[in-house]
């Protein structure tokens, strides 16, 4: 039987973590944490304190901070074999961490108790059982996770029911069981869940891993068992081959099978999420990915696009709105005309699609995405390309050189600016308007930002009333190296908030060197700020007004 609602327990910030390439930084955690609190997701687990720096000074910030719906989960192991409980690292740790939940997993495969872990069955049970009990006294909520509970169940079933005894007995509020290697089938899962779940209400979680592409079936047979806490990651991100994909599981269970878990408002930003965090991962979401990915709706000529420019319904088996994501036509030059036409109107361009304008647009498009350039996450970009190729926007600034000198500190320093760097000294040779300008500036914060000064300092002389654009955010993907390793082609996208609005401008550069990829973003940046402030006259002359 289905429950009505389930409760999601994301673990993106911790198994997530354990990902091959994946390595999140401080403030990358704190931000995946609140947009997944804004999301309805119930539980975060956001690391394993005392395993790290990074996780134990993630839960020292977070404890001055507050979520708005979701429980911050810390996450740890029993006791090790040698230590009591009050004396343990990991478990003080996870105390430390003051969450109102702690997690802690167990060996639950005899052959893993004693081969891996090298201790006897009795022993491993008194681990879990001191475990619990200790931990309870000082954290409202404690649930273990069963790790490899699958296998053991089909070694050594009595053993997995003294488990779940001893947790029962030491205080457990919940127990979940784990498929830790990924390895079991869908009916089997189903079958064990349900058949323990039957014994021992205290069971409740279900954690399952992708090694032979199951994980989100075996998690729905679990969920029709009894399942009801239920642990995933944004875009399957894991160990291994990952785990269960929140962002197709999200709409599965409510789309599909009438399951409550996120408000539906919150689903509409599954999209959203995902890129922002394969953003932090340093990667992008495959274009293959059920219902989040570029190509989730995508549909090419012949019989599919002229079936779904008369109905999306007829080959879109869910409105895309509903996950954040959106029908694309394209390849044939009609339909990429009329993918062109839409996103133009979207930004409030009106043009038809014989206008010589649109396919030339299309067909820069193609070029720069195959470069590197990649509009989904640069909307301002976006917006500023449109402008300029479909209502002949003009080009306003233009750099025609620039280079930097650093003087050295205690230190090298980084291009990002460093306390070891003294100063950096930017000349920026500069056009505005065909004006032609040479601006040299000195700064402390490295490379980028001196160049960013000379670039507003001289864009300030022709026009005073464009707002301070101040950089919030800089990610930088390295797409190419060369045969040597070398860096070759990267890819900056850059966050920029205009002090004046408080709007938050997305753009995107790339290039052979970080300099120009960061000069080719924050001038979107700025054209889109001077598009904007010349829509709107009576904006300038209030500003130049306040002036004066």
């Amino acid at each position: 039987m289905k429950p009505k609602k389930v409760f999601l327990f994301d673990t993106t910030l911790r198994d997530g973590a354990q990902a091959e390439g994946v390595s999140f930084s401080l403030a990358d955690k704190i931000k995946i944490t609140h947009l997944l609190d804004d999301i309805g997701i119930h539980v975060i687990e956001g690391g394993w304190p005392g395993a790290n720096p990074k996780d134990t000074e993630f839960f020292k910030i977070m404890q001055g901070r507050k979520l708005r719906k979701a429980i911050l989960q810390a996450f740890g192991s029993t006791r090790k074999a040698s230590n009591v409980a009050e004396k343990d690292a990991n478990l003080n740790a996870l105390i430390d961490a003051r969450t109102q939940r702690v997690n802690i997993f167990c060996k639950s495969w005899d052959f893993h108790v004693t081969e891996i872990l090298g201790v006897s069955l009795e022993q491993n049970l008194e681990m879990i059982y001191d475990s619990i009990q200790y931990l309870k006294k000082h954290v409202p909520r404690v649930s273990l996770g069963m790790e490899h509970a699958f296998d053991g169940f089909k070694n050594n079933p009595a053993y997995v029911y003294k488990i779940l005894e001893a947790a029962i007995q030491a205080g457990a509020d919940a127990v979940g069981l784990a498929d830790t290697n990924g390895g079991c089938m869908p009916d089997e899962i189903g079958r064990i869940f349900g058949e323990l779940h039957d014994k021992y209400e205290i069971l409740r979680g279900i954690h399952i891993h992708q090694d032979t592409g199951l994980a989100i079936a075996g998690t729905i047979k679990a969920i029709e068992n009894g399942a009801t806490a239920i642990a995933g990651t944004i875009n399957g991100i894991g160990e291994r081959c990952g785990m269960v994909d929140f962002c197709a599981l999200i709409p599965n269970l409510k789309l599909k099978l009438g399951i409550d878990c996120v408000p539906d408002e919150a689903m509409k930003r599954l999209k959203e999420v995902s890129n922002f965090v394969a953003e932090a991962c340093g990667m992008d979401v495959p274009e293959w990915s059920p219902y989040v990915g570029e190509n989730a709706f995508y549909h090419k000529g012949g019989v599919h696009v002229q079936a779904v420019t008369k109905n999306p319904r007829a080959y879109n088996h869910v409105d895309p709105d509903l996950v954040g994501n959106k029908t694309v036509i394209s390849v044939s030059e009609l339909a990429g005309k009329a993918n062109i036409i839409h996103v133009a109107s979207q930004i409030g361009i009106d043009v038809d699609k014989n206008d010589p304008r649109v396919a030339k647009l299309l067909s820069y498009i193609k070029e720069r995405e195959s470069f590197g350039y990649h509009y989904e996450n640069a909307e301002t970009s976006k917006y500023v390309l449109f402008k300029q190729m479909l209502e002949d926007a003009e080009k306003k600034i233009k750099i025609d050189g620039f280079s930097t000198a650093m003087t050295k500190g205690d230190g090298l320093g980084d291009v990002f600016g460093d306390d070891s760097l003294s100063s950096t000294e930017a000349t920026v040779f500069i056009r505005i308007d065909g004006k032609k300008e040479r601006v040299v500036v000195s700064d402390s914060k490295g490379p980028l930002m001196a160049l960013a000064k000379a670039v507003f300092i001289g864009v300030k002389k022709a026009y005073p009333e464009l707002g301070r654009l101040v950089a919030k955010d800089i990610r930088l993907r390295v797409l190419e190296k060369t045969k040597e390793g070398k860096i070759g082609k990267l890819r900056i996208f850059l966050q920029t908030i205009c002090e004046k609005t408080g709007e938050k401008l997305s753009t995107i550069g790339v290039a052979n060197d970080i300099s120009t990829a960061f000069l080719s973003a924050l001038l979107d940046a700025i054209e889109y700020r001077l598009m904007i402030t010349e829509s709107r006259p009576d904006a300038s002359e209030k500003v130049k007004t306040a002036a004066a």
